[in-house]
């Protein structure tokens, strides 16, 4: 939990915390910028799991959105890959049209990873609840 300069532990700026986070700042600037201290930013990054599992969570939202936008342009890509291997200068468009499908095979490839993974750690806490 963060605690504000005036002693306050609040939910609101751990929210901002983790979506600045995502977005790929610093956590310098992070903590600058929430008026909290670089090492409670840190230690909850490291040790907070429900402030891990917000991260994971945005992130896996992110992912998402950017996975159905690609989506949405694999039928101009293709159109696009079509046309250029009926020209005679193909480089570019190409380029243009497989760019697309790369990203976004690989992106449902690590969609696909997430949820493999967070099965896994649910079989491994069910499994250590098993033994006492």
């Amino acid at each position: 939990m963060f605690t504000t300069p005036c002693g306050e532990k609040t939910d609101d700026v751990r929210f901002l915390a983790a979506t600045v986070l995502v977005a790929g700042c610093s956590r310098a600037e992070i903590a600058q910028k929430l008026n909290v201290s670089e090492r409670t930013l840190t230690t909850c990054s490291n040790t907070d799991e429900e402030f891990q599992e917000l991260i994971r969570d945005m992130r896996a939202e992110v992912l998402n959105k950017v996975t159905g936008e690609l989506a949405q342009h694999l039928a101009l890509a293709r159109q696009t890959l079509v046309r250029a291997l009926n020209s005679k200068v193909v480089h570019a468009e190409a380029r243009a049209a497989v760019a697309p499908f790369d990203l976004y095979f690989r992106s449902q490839e690590i969609g696909e990873m997430r949820e493999r993974i967070a099965s896994l750690e649910q079989q491994m806490a069910e499994q250590e609840e098993a033994y006492p």
